[in-house]
Formats: structure tokens, sequence, C-alpha cells
């Protein structure tokens, strides 16, 4: 069994990108983004998920991005999340989304935390209603990419795919 230390070690070394192969522009030390994490979520009355926390502790390594999806930082996060329900036509599931923790972004798409710790993802542009978390927990997000990695599983975030899936029911 891995630890969520090991889990995130593991999936920074296999699915992100090594900082030593980035042009010298993208080398320079980085602060961590942990303890502004760490904060955020205290001031929310929440636990923020181990393996999230350690992957964070990878960023000087690598570049916290996989499949186009980008770390968040904790000011990003909170921006992303005041977006929901600012129209003046809120839709009901800005309610849902608003509700949880962005952690993750991709050209506008988000990767968000519930307040049990379900991942969530979001598309921006296609979603009308709530879907189902992609994964049970963080840790459970990362087991299952690691298996996309060696062909194991399917892809959970192709959230083109699942528009079109649910379009044609």
């Amino acid at each position: 069994m891995r630890t969520p230390q090991s889990l995130a070690a593991e999936f920074a070394r296999l699915a992100c990108m090594s900082r030593a192969s980035l042009p010298p522009n993208f080398q320079k030390p980085r602060e961590s983004l942990r303890p502004a994490w760490e904060a955020h979520f205290a001031s929310l009355g929440l636990t923020g998920p181990a393996a999230f926390l350690d992957l964070l502790d990878c960023d000087a390594e690598v570049e916290l991005e996989f499949g186009g999806w980008g770390v968040l930082s904790a000011e990003a996060s909170k921006y992303y999340q005041s977006l929901f329900g600012r129209s003046g036509y809120p839709l009901p599931l800005d309610g849902v989304y608003g509700a949880m923790l962005p952690i993750f972004c991709r050209d506008g798409d988000l990767l968000l935390l519930d307040r049990d710790g379900a991942v969530y993802a979001y598309q921006h542009d296609g979603d009308t209603q709530a879907e189902p978390p992609v994964a049970p927990s963080f840790d459970a997000l990362l087991v299952t990419l690691l298996d996309v990695l060696d062909g194991r599983a399917e892809y959970p975030l192709d959230l083109l795919a699942r528009s079109i899936a649910r379009a044609k029911r």
C-alpha cells in the first residue's frame, strides 16, 4: 500500500516534467505552495488531502502539470471559486461547484475538492448540470492516473468525451 507521500512522489516522478529538463528561465527556485494551501484549508475549516499537500512538496523538482492540468496557487483557487454565481443569472450548478475548492485548472476547466474530499471536474463551457465525482478522493485520483500511465485504466478527466456521451443520452 502506498502512503500519501510516496504516492505523490511517484505521481510527480512519472506524470510531471522535471524542472531540470525545462529551459533555464523555468528553473528558478520557487517558493513552496504548501504553506499557503495549508493556511487556506485551515481558514475554511478543512483538512487538506495529504497526497495533495505532499504533491506540492514536489514542486521544486517538477512542474506540477499533467495532461494540461496545472496546480493552482491558493490565491488562484480563491479567484476561481469566486467566479461561480457571479453572473446576473447564476445556474444551479454554480451553487454546487461554488461550494467546492478548485485545486487544478486546464483552460478554464477545474478540478475541485468537495468537503468530503471527493474530486470533481468542471467543464467551464460544457457543464449544464453537476456531474458525479471523477474520484472519491485525491489519493484515488492519483492512483487512477498512475494506472492510466500503465494502461490499466481509462483517463477520467476527458471532459469533452464526457460532454459527448451526455449529449448522446
